[in-house]
Formats: structure tokens, C-alpha cells, sequence
């Protein structure tokens, strides 16, 4: 476990099972969590810089919320590695994790084929984008104070919670901002795979975006 104080540098990895508690990644900062990398977010981690889900190899690159997590400060979490075979996910390890994404966060694909999943339970007030790829909200609910927007493409819905809380989250399609009045919410009776069988294809389901 790393707790408290600031983390620095471009040559930070999460390797291995790593948890950061109530610290600080600096805007020089850029955390690499690769293939077989897990790392735990507890108590509120104030992201200022970079953290970079990269599978570029054997093994999934996953994010959780240890608990009840807090993601804050004005850096971006990035599903960076391209290919249907990528796995990088946002997962969780119980069904009580949440994830609050604070209201400067972002957390987007950065390339023309990455892919980045989101499953664990998530509380959003900042924004979730698509720019390139793809990205797909599954597993357990999702609650959105903030933007989930796709640069391009077109949305793909399949059932999963989404609550936006009486529309006042936003969703951005297409360079047009707008609620999604019809995507307010959706239930779904579906089992969620253990994190050994997350999918890596584009068949796994879920609410998706595309930003080609």
C-alpha cells in the first residue's frame, strides 16, 4: 500500500496488486497500470495527472474503488491500449465498491480501436468520453451528475442501471449536448461475471459509445 503524499514522474507502474490510499499522483505524473497490473483505490485519491490502463500483453490491467472510493482533482484515467483482445477495466471486488469520479476527472479511450469497460458501481460528476473506440458501461449501476459524451459514432444501449438523476446528467452525441430522457434508466436481471471472465470482445453488452 501507498498512503498519503505525492506521487511523481512518468515512470510510475502499478505492478502487480498495488493500493493508493488518500494521496496525491502530481500533474507530472503518469501512472502505467499493464497487463497483470491491478491497482485499489481507497479513501479519496486526487488524480492530477495520469492514470494509463495499458494491456498490451498477458493479463487484464484493472482499476477498482477498495470500498467507497473518491477519484478527484482535474488528471484523466485513460483506456489506452487498442485491439479487441485489450483488457482494461474499471472492475470491482464487491458489490458494495463505488467509485465517485470527481467533477474535473475524465475518463475516456484514447485511440482509434482501445477499448475500456466500467463495471463497478459508479457515481460520475465529471466526464466519461469516447474518443476513439470504444467504451462500455456494465456490471453494476451507474449514476450520472456529469457528461458522457462520444465524439463521434453512435450510442449502443443494452440493460444496465443508469440513473441521471431526474436528467441532470448529460450526454454528448455527436457535438450535440442533450439529456437522454430515454436513457434514463434501465434494470436488468443479468449476472455479471466474475473478474475472471470478463469478456475482452465487443459482445460483452452493457451501455456503449463509440468515438471513431
Amino acid at each position: 500500500m501507498v498512503s498519503g503524499g505525492t506521487l511523481s514522474g512518468t515512470g510510475l507502474r502499478g505492478a502487480g496488486t498495488t493500493t493508493l490510499a488518500d494521496l496525491t499522483l502530481s500533474p507530472a505524473a503518469v501512472l502505467e497500470v499493464g497487463h497483470g497490473d491491478s491497482v485499489k483505490l481507497s479513501g479519496t485519491v486526487d488524480n492530477q495527472g495520469i492514470i494509463k490502463l495499458n494491456d498490451t500483453g498477458t493479463g487484464y490491467a484493472y482499476l477498482y474503488p477498495s470500498g467507497s472510493a473518491v477519484l478527484s482533482g482535474n488528471g484523466r484515467v485513460q483506456f489506452s491500449a487498442n485491439g479487441s483482445t485489450a483488457g482494461q477495466y474499471i472492475d470491482y471486488l464487491s458489490s458494495s465498491d463505488l467509485l465517485t469520479i470527481g467533477a474535473e476527472q475524465v475518463v475516456e479511450t484514447t485511440g482509434p480501436s482501445s477499448y475500456g469497460w466500467i463495471y463497478t458501481k459508479l457515481l460520475n460528476h465529471g466526464a466519461i468520453e469516447a474518443n476513439g473506440g470504444f467504451l462500455d458501461l456494465l456490471g453494476l449501476s451507474k449514476t450520472n451528475e456529469g457528461r458522457f459524451l462520444s465524439r463521434a459514432g453512435r450510442p449502443v444501449s443494452h440493460p444496465i442501471d443508469i440513473d441521471q438523476l431526474r436528467f441532470r446528467g448529460r450526454y454528448a452525441h455527436r457535438r450535440k449536448l442533450r439529456g437522454f430522457k430515454q436513457l434514463a434508466r434501465w434494470t436488468s436481471a443479468r449476472t455479471v461475471p466474475s473478474s475472471s471472465t470478463r469478456p475482452t470482445s465487443r459482445s460483452a453488452g452493457g451501455f456503449g459509445f463509440y468515438g471513431h
